[in-house]
């Protein structure tokens, strides 16, 4: 045995390697093959208007700055922190998904487009909006547009918009 297999064995020792199927390694979220599993086995498409059914898409602007400027292991960093919103973001009847690369996905089942662009807009201000100048800011990390003075304009600012496709 190899050491990368030797540390990759150690590493995933008492892991169920039926879970890699369907989660991504890095996030812990659903990945792109249990999305279209559950496309595939979960919805019903000729009886989708008893059946609605929501997906929201997200995909993170200049990731690939971060990558490039701080490395690939903090950009690993950000895409875990953004698994971390989105599962707070999705609740128990959502499914988050890392589709691949920075794209993200929330699958929320039985849920209308509105009702679903709503509940997600208002879990993700939340924690930024609740009160005035709250922010995440922790010492030694960058400002985000989160951040004290801008944080009520931001949440001021912030509109759901969708589109139906």
């Amino acid at each position: 045995m190899q050491y990368g297999e030797l540390i990759d064995f150690l590493q995933n020792v008492g892991k169920d390697p039926s879970r890699l199927i369907f989660e991504d390694e890095l996030t812990g979220l659903h990945n792109r093959r249990f999305l279209l599993s559950y496309f595939e086995h979960k919805v019903h498409w000729d009886q989708d208007e008893h059946f609605p059914l929501s997906l929201l898409i997200l995909d993170v602007d200049l990731f690939k700055t971060i990558n490039d400027t701080y490395g690939h292991d903090a950009g690993d960093q950000a895409l875990v922190f953004i698994a971390g919103l989105l599962k707070e973001v999705a609740g128990e009847d959502a499914f988050p998904v890392r589709f691949g690369g920075d794209e993200f996905m929330v699958l929320l089942p039985r849920t209308e487009l509105s009702k679903a662009v709503m509940q997600v807009t208002t879990r993700v201000t939340k924690p930024w909006c609740s009160s005035p100048g709250s922010s995440r800011r922790s010492p030694g990390r960058t400002p985000s547009p989160f951040d004290s003075a801008a944080t009520s304009s931001w949440c001021s600012s912030r509109r759901p918009s969708f589109r139906r496709r």
